[in-house]
């Protein structure tokens, strides 16, 4: 058993209407000042997503200077990994090994897709929001539970792309207590 100390991240971009995905892919397809930020943020990092966010983010997937984790309940479409690169049946798995690679001195950046940030929006302390200007065509959206609203904004910027506004938002709440035990 072990309590979360570290913080938890969310990286993530969405649109007016809480769209983040569209038939695995970015709505609004890949802006290079929000890619930028993204790769700024979790470099270095270990980075968890799931095994459809992991498919469609292949250019990611390369770069290794990422520890790379990846959620999935199918364990038949293993390819040959990386060695930066790791794959997990649980959120609880995947946290216990974050606690022993960092001792939780390394934030945990939470990148997606729906079903990871509806596990993990509750106890993350820490969020990363590029709020991308209009609606756009999306089939998956942002968990229903996560409000702007219950967050402190410690930074903001913004800019404009190809006609596309964006706003990036560094997000600050205190670190709710979390306390995993596993059987053993």
């Amino acid at each position: 058993m072990f309590e979360i100390t570290g913080d938890i991240a969310l990286v993530f971009a969405m649109d007016a209407e809480r769209g983040i995905g569209w038939r695995g892919e970015l709505p609004w397809g890949r802006l290079s000042a929000d890619m930028r930020r993204f790769r700024r943020l979790t470099e270095g990092r270990c980075v968890l997503m799931g095994r459809a966010t992991a498919d469609g983010a292949m250019g990611l997937v390369r770069q290794r200077d990422r520890t790379m984790m990846v959620l999935t309940n199918d364990f038949s479409k293993k390819p040959d990994l990386p060695s930066h690169m790791r794959m997990y049946g649980s959120v609880e798995q995947a946290l216990r090994d974050w606690h022993d690679r960092t001792q939780q001195l390394q934030p945990l950046m939470v990148v997606g897709g729906k079903q990871v940030f509806d596990q993990l929006h509750p106890v993350a302390n820490r969020a990363y929001v590029t709020l991308v200007g209009g609606v756009w065509s999306s089939d998956r959206r942002m968990c229903d539970g996560f409000d702007l609203r219950g967050w402190t904004i410690t930074a903001h910027s913004s800019a404009v792309e190809d006609g596309v506004p964006m706003h990036f938002l560094d997000l600050w709440r205190p670190l709710r207590q979390w306390v995993l035990g596993w059987p053993g």
